[in-house]
């Protein structure tokens, strides 16, 4: 992988600016937008599944940055969203993981 694609990772880590990783690499090699999609709908489901509920809007891009607008009435709230950011993480990579396939030249 180019360093070019390994700096703008870093940057959608931190910052949550999701451009340069869903244009620079998910539109372009595909396999890495099937897993984000098939993750975010896991996560989705195990933070439906908890009744989360944002209870401001946030600005801030990001998980660091957009996890304060869950906090409000029960810490239960919190906790499944962050349960469920962790299971779209992780479903995210294996199920990219599976569906790789190296390219052959």
């Amino acid at each position: 992988m180019p360093v070019e694609h390994k700096r703008s990772f870093r940057l959608t880590l931190v910052g949550g600016v999701t451009e340069p990783g869903m244009f620079g690499v998910n539109l372009r090699f595909k396999t890495p937008m099937y897993g984000a999609m098939i993750g975010s709908f896991c996560g989705g489901i195990v933070a439906g599944l908890g009744g989360v509920a944002a209870h401001a809007m946030s600005a801030a891009p990001g998980l660091l940055g957009g996890l304060p607008v869950f906090l409000g009435g029960d810490i239960m709230n919190l906790v499944w969203m962050v349960a469920g950011a962790a299971v779209g993480i992780v479903v995210t990579f294996v199920a990219t993981f599976i569906l790789y396939k190296p390219e052959t030249a």
